[in-house]
């Protein structure tokens, strides 16, 4: 077991620490902090050391104002807020009908984002927002953060999703519907190629051969 880091007296962020509180089953030692807003409140050590945590929250709201007066924010404020809101539900969330395709997976909220709403605010400003757009993940495996995530479409979210089947054929990478409509063959037809192992031409053969293969 490592030495115990006593944070009494320090200051992060606009914590100032007040006492050593308890240890939690996980060892992590929390600690009583008082926040420059005059709120207290039990927060873990390591949260303080690593900069996850730095102030009660007062902070955030405060980044969060001034974007919204600096980007005249409104409704857009609050449809951004909710989209960030649903992501931390969808991964933190055991509760949630959709956690077992993120949280469930693995898929977590980068520590930026999960701190700082002003941050996520501030990304999605720079990074294409329009109020038609959704936030989606690059990589379907991967986390919520900025080089992962971006505001798509509908369609280009339907197109992303982990059940489409990705080939790549002649060198070019694209899933199996767009290979169907280029072919100019019906996508269950191909569909069904597919799951019965052909590839290839077998795949893209014109559909008057199939009874020459039952």
């Amino acid at each position: 077991m490592g030495k115990f880091n006593d944070l009494t007296g320090q200051i992060f962020g606009r914590w100032f620490v007040i006492k050593f509180a308890s240890n939690s089953k996980n060892r992590h030692s929390s600690f009583l902090c008082r926040c420059t807003c005059g709120k207290e409140k039990i927060v873990i050590g390591y949260t303080l050391t690593h900069g996850l945590s730095k102030s009660c929250g007062c902070l955030a709201r405060e980044q969060t104002s001034k974007l919204m007066t600096t980007h005249g924010l409104t409704k857009n404020y609050r449809r951004i807020f909710s989209a960030l809101t649903n992501m931390k539900s969808r991964c933190n969330n055991p509760n949630n009908k959709f956690y077992k395709d993120y949280g469930g997976r693995g898929i977590s909220v980068c520590d930026e984002w999960e701190q700082s709403e002003a941050k996520f605010i501030e990304w999605s400003l720079a990074n294409g927002y329009k109020d038609n757009l959704t936030i989606d993940r690059k990589d379907n495996n991967g986390n919520y953060s900025p080089e992962n995530c971006r505001w798509s479409t509908n369609m280009q979210q339907n197109r992303n999703m982990r059940s489409n089947i990705t080939l790549t054929m002649d060198g070019e990478t694209k899933i199996l519907k767009d290979w169907a409509n280029i072919w100019n063959l019906n996508y269950v037809t191909v569909g069904e190629r597919y799951r019965r192992g052909d590839r290839g031409d077998r795949l893209k053969r014109p559909v008057r051969e199939m009874s020459k293969h039952v």
